[in-house]
């Protein structure tokens, strides 16, 4: 079951502390936003509890484009009769890991550095990946390199095997185990750079951190503006406060005798001078474009 995503706008809902959630204005509901193989967009899964439960079934067109996304996803994570042939820089790498550990990739517990991942191990005799910034560094920046970087990119692909029915097929018996070449280009890059993956799983929660970290500064600033007219202050009085030592000893004075503690008068301080500087910033540059409005506008292309 899949929601529509063109049925509300950005403006009906706002995201809350649970990570990559967020919450219908009108109905109260709590969502995220999935990425599925297959689909040009994003669709909303509602927890009812704790139950993903979708608004309307998925079309045929749908069904199709998800069926043959699914098995391409099976064919891409299935480890090879014979390994792709690495590049000379790769080559290169392989030899200095293998110079310094007799480390494998199949001898890392994935389990243990995350709970996201059921993967007990990936079969895969070759020595446990690094990038020359991470060989240059030592040993202990290799082990920090494997449990941040090269996790963070598996873990949107592996979520891509398991939406696939890659996870059940293995359990049951009737489907191979993943695997994934963590000595590909694409891996050594994008473990190198994290900032840089475009899969559609960590755009979107991207996305949430971006928005989630604009919601909480707006209520924060609305909180701390209706505090300073409650006191009798508006924000002009302290932006000029910040400009003039004797209109700031004023209002430090003002606001003391009514009881406002030395640390929140800092605070207030500290908001108008950040709120002026963000207001500035504002007026100099165009904020781009939240990504699941432009999904929704084009609604076009691979997503």
């Amino acid at each position: 079951m899949v929601s529509d995503p063109h049925a509300t706008t950005q403006e009906d809902y706002y995201p809350i502390c649970d990570k990559g959630f967020y919450k219908e204005k009108t109905t109260g509901r709590e969502f995220r936003f999935q990425y599925i193989p297959g689909l040009d967009y994003p669709i909303r899964y509602y927890y009812t509890p704790n139950y993903p439960l979708g608004t309307r079934p998925y079309k045929e067109e749908e069904i199709q484009k998800i069926a043959r996304a699914r098995a391409e996803v099976l064919d891409k994570y299935i480890k090879p009769t014979v390994l792709p042939v690495p590049t000379l820089t790769i080559l290169n790498l392989q030899a200095l890991q293998r110079g310094r550990t007799t480390g494998k990739i199949s001898d890392i517990p994935f389990w243990h550095y995350t709970n996201d991942l059921n993967i007990h191990t990936i079969n895969d005799d070759r020595p446990i990946p690094c990038s020359l910034q991470a060989y240059i560094s030592g040993i202990e920046q290799d082990r920090l390199y494997l449990k941040t970087n090269v996790l963070k990119y598996i873990k949107p692909r592996y979520l891509d095997w398991v939406e696939a029915g890659g996870y059940t097929r293995y359990t049951d018996g009737t489907g191979p185990p993943f695997w994934i070449d963590l000595w590909s280009e694409e891996a050594i890059q994008l473990a190198d750079f994290p900032d840089t993956d475009n899969h559609p799983r960590i755009l979107l929660e991207n996305e949430w951190k971006n928005q989630w970290h604009n919601w909480w500064l707006a209520n924060k600033r609305a909180q701390n503006i209706k505090e300073l007219e409650e006191l009798g202050f508006t924000r002009n009085k302290l932006l000029r406060a910040l400009e003039n030592k004797k209109a700031r000893a004023k209002a430090i004075n003002i606001l003391t005798n009514k009881g406002v503690t030395q640390e929140k008068i800092k605070n207030y301080l500290v908001f108008c001078k950040k709120r002026k500087t963000w207001e500035e910033k504002q007026e100099a540059i165009k904020e781009p474009e939240p990504l699941i409005k432009r999904l929704r506008r084009t609604n076009s292309g691979k997503f």
